[in-house]
C-alpha cells in the first residue's frame, strides 16, 4: 500500500487547493481519493479540478474529458502516451497547456482547435511533427516550442494569433546538410518553421518577446527580412541569446557600422526606415490627390515603390530569388 501511494504521488500531482462539489480538498486527501492502479478513472470524477499535472513514465490515461473545469494541464515524461486523446478538446476552459518529453506523440488531436480560451501553450522535447490549425487560439499570448526536432512546419494560421506577445522557438526542426565547403548561410532547416514564422511576423503587432535559438544564417536572414519590412512596434526583447542580425548586415542592406549593432539597434533602424516609407507613401497620396490609388496599395507594393525611389531596399528581389 505504501509503495503504491509513493508511485501514485510520483505520477500525479495537483494544485495545493482543488475544488470538488464546492469543497476545498487538501492535497493529501485528494491523493488518498485517487489511490488506484488506474488513477485516470478516479481523476475523471473530479469535475471541479482546475489544475492537473501528470508526470512520470508509469502515467497513462484513457480520458479526462469530464474535467471541464481544468484551467491548467501539464503532461510530462509520460512515455506510455503515444497519442493524445480527442477529449482534450473538451477542456474548453483550459488556459495553460504544457506538453513536455512526450517523445512518442507525433501530433496534436484536431479537437484542440476547440481550446479557444488558451493563453499559454508550451511544447518541449516532444515528437510532434506538425500542428493542426491554431487559428482559433485568438487569446493565446505565449507560444513556446522547444527542442521539437521532428517538427516540419508551423501552421500558416499562426498569423491569426494576433494576441501573441511572446514566441520562443528553440532548435525547431532538423537541418539539411550542406555540401562540403558550402557557406553556413546555405545550411537550412529541412522544416519550414522559420520561414512560416517570418511570413507571420507582420501580423503579430503585439509581439514583445522573440526568443529564437539554434538558428543558422539563412534562418536569421529570413526573420531579418520580415522584421525589416514590417518591424513589430512593441518588439523589444530577443532573449539572452539574441538573433545576431548583424551577421547578415550585408544581405539586409544595413550600413557597415551595423556589424557592431545589437538586435535592438538594428530593429530601431528598421523602424526608422519604415517611417521613411510611410512618409513617402503619404506624400505620394497627397501629391496625387483624392483620385489617388495609393490608399489601395498593399505594403508589399509600397516596398517595391520605395525600392525604386529610395534604393537599397532589396527585400522583394531577395524573396523572389528564394
Amino acid at each position: 500500500m505504501h509503495n503504491l501511494m509513493r508511485k501514485l504521488i510520483s505520477c500525479i500531482s495537483f494544485a495545493p487547493k482543488c475544488e470538488n462539489a464546492g469543497h476545498v480538498i487538501p492535497k493529501a486527501d485528494l491523493e488518498h481519493k485517487t489511490n488506484s492502479a488506474k488513477p485516470s478513472s478516479s481523476i475523471a470524477q473530479l469535475t471541479s479540478l482546475q489544475e492537473l499535472v501528470l508526470q512520470g513514465p508509469s502515467c497513462s490515461f484513457t480520458s479526462f474529458g469530464h474535467l471541464t473545469s481544468l484551467v491548467t494541464l501539464t503532461l510530462s515524461d509520460c512515455s506510455l502516451i503515444k497519442e493524445l486523446p480527442a477529449c482534450l478538446g473538451q477542456l474548453t476552459r483550459l488556459r495553460t497547456l504544457t506538453l513536455r518529453n512526450l517523445v512518442g506523440t507525433t501530433e496534436l488531436p484536431i479537437s484542440t482547435q476547440s481550446l479557444t480560451n488558451l493563453r499559454e501553450l508550451t511544447i518541449e522535447s516532444c515528437g510532434i511533427q506538425e500542428l493542426p490549425s491554431i487559428s482559433a487560439f485568438t487569446e493565446l499570448t505565449t507560444l513556446r516550442i522547444m527542442y521539437c526536432t521532428a517538427l516540419k512546419n508551423l501552421p500558416l494560421s499562426i498569423e491569426f494569433l494576433t494576441a501573441l506577445h511572446t514566441i520562443t522557438l528553440y532548435h525547431p526542426g532538423k537541418y539539411r546538410v550542406s555540401p562540403p565547403g558550402a557557406p553556413s548561410i546555405l545550411r537550412v532547416h529541412e522544416s519550414s518553421v522559420l520561414k512560416t514564422l517570418a511570413y507571420a511576423l507582420p501580423a503579430l503587432r503585439l509581439l514583445q518577446h522573440l526568443d529564437l535559438s539554434g538558428l543558422q544564417d539563412a534562418d536569421v536572414l529570413a526573420v531579418g527580412r520580415s522584421l525589416k519590412a514590417w518591424p513589430p512596434p512593441l518588439l523589444k526583447d530577443f532573449g539572452h541569446r539574441g538573433l545576431m542580425l548583424r551577421k547578415c548586415f550585408q544581405p539586409l542592406s544595413l550600413p557597415a557600422e551595423a556589424e557592431q549593432w545589437s538586435d535592438v539597434m538594428i530593429l530601431q533602424h528598421f523602424r526608422e526606415e519604415q517611417r521613411k516609407i510611410e512618409a513617402f507613401a503619404s506624400g505620394l497620396h497627397a501629391r496625387l490627390g483624392a483620385a489617388s490609388v495609393v490608399t489601395s496599395l498593399n505594403e508589399m507594393t509600397f516596398v517595391l515603390i520605395a525600392n525604386e525611389v529610395l534604393g537599397s531596399w532589396t527585400l522583394l528581389e531577395a524573396w523572389a530569388s528564394d
